[in-house]
């Protein structure tokens, strides 16, 4: 090919490393940057011929039929080395995407580049018309003993091919894209891509400071459903559970599976308190069976808030290391890895206590529970002063017993609320409450009889049942919840 020596005065692409970064295979990347810079090459020599051309126009005619047969010819290879990156990148999009392929190079925003290129050969073809017709109209098609008559129009016809070969190759760039970007199965973002969105999520959190929390959900007992009823139905629950995440996350979030039966959600602008909500809502969704699927399927889900001077690995590790928690629980539930306390934004540190604080997310919409939450929170507080303010035992015994008493009876009310609102959960969310008020019950009266147990007897009520309770099995039934004035 003519002129491919010739130095591109075309700007470069600009590296695109962020998360709209198109990536595409290494193979294909290279192919089309290679096909981008011969089209610039040939671009440029359009451009000249066309000035030739006009300024010719009165002049030599054998001059003119001279550059229109190197035009010509270098249109011709030109076309060539296109219709082959088109065909290359055709059998990658007609083959499976093999597993190796899928370690793909960040690039160039080549989208941008080839719809660039597009314009600029459309813009060509009607300057390169104007510019080969005479006034009335004809084409300036010439002849002469050394060259045969190359006329206008079949150049005109090779640019429009090649026009339409780069509209072709931006198709199917954008399709390597997706597939190189996508889970083939479930339709959400593969491996690759949410961790690069996790990545950047961290980062702007480093840098402004706004809260993120990451789930991650593992669909319990799968090999079973595999060995069961076949790997074709394993196939179906993936794709209904990537269904559900995709059909309860907002735009801004990100879902995407992470491997086998393991998915992971990013939820930026998203504190503990509402990531929380949102892993139980997926939960008990992807616990209902729906029309015409018996398979029962449940899930372990683990929860984790980006902290304060945490690499984006350690916020994946910890989350990670929750639905493992979760698993080892009992599986069909939420682990909560809270990390650094500070990073709930809804403790500060007293003296070598910490006073609770509430926070409006903790709010689930029924007036009497939310009454009843903050009663909590206060009695727990008081529990908390008297301790820090070194008051008589028996004040203290007194404390524990109001706040162990109103613990009760607050168990007994939202229960009822619970049934009422025809809670799925209700009779597990019972069992919880039994077995918090036995230990509770148990501790107090080790206490009432003389044992040395009032610290150990406060930190069970003022964290256990009233913080860390109300914190993590209660958000489970916020969802179900209707806030008042919406029923």
């Amino acid at each position: 090919m003519q002129n491919s020596s010739k130095v591109n005065d075309t700007p470069s692409p600009t590296p695109n490393t962020g998360p709209n970064a198109v990536r595409i295979p290494h193979e294909v990347g290279h192919l089309l940057m290679e096909t981008v810079r011969r089209n610039n090459v040939v671009m440029d020599d359009v451009r000249e011929k066309i000035f030739t051309i006009r300024e010719n126009s009165t002049g030599n005619p054998f001059e003119i039929t001279v550059e229109m047969q190197r035009l010509a010819n270098e249109l011709l290879e030109l076309r060539k080395w296109n219709d082959s990156a088109i065909q290359a990148v055709r059998e990658i999009l007609e083959n499976p995407w093999e597993k190796d392929r899928e370690t793909v190079a960040e690039s160039v925003d080549l989208e941008s580049v080839l719809l660039e290129l597009e314009k600029k050969f459309l813009d060509q073809v009607m300057a390169f018309s104007e510019a080969i017709r005479t006034e009335e109209g004809q084409w300036r098609a010439t002849k002469s003993s050394a060259q045969a008559e190359i006329p206008g129009e079949i150049i005109l016809n090779e640019l429009k091919k090649i026009h339409q070969g780069v509209t072709e190759l931006r198709h199917s760039m954008k399709e390597l894209e997706i597939r190189a970007t996508t889970d083939g199965l479930t339709g959400l973002l593969n491996r690759i891509r949410i961790q690069e969105h996790i990545h950047t999520e961290a980062e702007r959190f480093w840098r402004y400071g706004h809260p993120a929390s990451l789930v991650f959900l593992d669909i319990d007992h799968f090999k079973r459903i595999n060995d069961t009823h076949g790997h074709g139905t394993g196939d179906q629950v993936l794709r209904r559970v990537g269904e559900i995440l995709r059909g309860n996350i907002r735009n801004t979030d990100f879902a995407g599976r992470w491997g086998g039966e393991e998915f992971v959600i990013l939820l930026p602008n998203t504190d503990l308190t509402r990531a929380r909500m949102l892993s139980e809502k997926l939960r008990v969704r992807i616990m209902d069976p729906g029309e015409g699927n018996a398979i029962p399927v449940t899930s372990s889900i683990g929860v984790s808030q980006i902290g304060t001077g945490e690499t984006w690995e350690t916020w994946v590790e910890r989350s990670d290391a929750a639905m493992y928690r979760a698993k080892n629980n009992g599986r069909n539930r939420v682990e909560t890895d809270y990390g650094n306390p500070e990073n709930l934004a809804s403790v500060t540190p007293a003296k070598n206590f910490v006073q609770l604080r509430w926070h409006e997310s903790y709010d689930c919409g029924h007036p009497v529970i939310d009454e009843q939450h903050r009663g909590l929170f206060e009695r727990a507080n008081s529990l908390i002063s008297a301790m820090i303010n070194d008051v008589p035992v028996p004040e203290i015994s007194k404390h524990l017993g109001l706040l162990l008493t109103d613990a009760v009876t607050h168990f007994r009310d939202e229960e009822a609320i619970l049934e009422e609102i025809l809670y799925p959960d209700l009779e597990g969310h019972k069992k919880i409450h039994q077995k918090l008020v036995s230990e509770a019950l148990e501790l107090y009266d080790q206490l009432i009889s003389g044992h040395d147990v009032m610290w150990k007897c406060f930190q069970f009520l003022a964290y256990t049942v009233v913080a860390q309770h109300m914190l993590s099995e209660d958000q489970k039934f916020f969802p179900f919840v209707v806030p008042e004035g919406e029923a």
